[in-house]
């Protein structure tokens, strides 16, 4: 893990630990940023192309990575809590070169997003 996963990831739990500590009828608030170790494993392919395999353990995953995001957020009360959960990856890498690929970049995004009212 480098430093700068390290301090946002220390951040968030002193943040989270003072939050936790009001307990007044006024509005709490938590910051978390995480981090999880995804893996992936499957077939991907474009259009007619030959289909290729993929599978990558979280090692080659945090190799390719420019940038990542993972981060929660809270608000509550007695009475109602906001929260909202934010994700975001892109992953680059160079194409080997194949009898159908002469070379290239592989270049994938991920997006997700959630807000939640209770």
């Amino acid at each position: 893990m480098n430093s700068g996963m390290l301090l946002v990831f220390l951040i968030g739990i002193v943040l989270t630990a003072q939050a936790q500590k009001e307990t007044s009828k006024k509005w709490n608030f938590i910051v978390e940023p995480y981090m999880m170790f995804p893996y992936m494993s499957g077939e991907t392919g474009i259009r007619n192309l030959p289909s290729v395999n993929v599978d990558a353990d979280p090692g080659d995953i945090f190799s390719r990575l420019q940038i990542g995001t993972m981060l929660y957020l809270e608000a509550k009360n007695d009475s109602w809590a906001i929260t909202s959960d934010l994700l975001y990856m892109d992953l680059e890498q160079d194409a080997t070169p194949t009898t159908v690929i002469n070379s290239g970049k592989v270049k994938a995004s991920q997006l997700g997003y959630e807000l939640t009212g209770l």
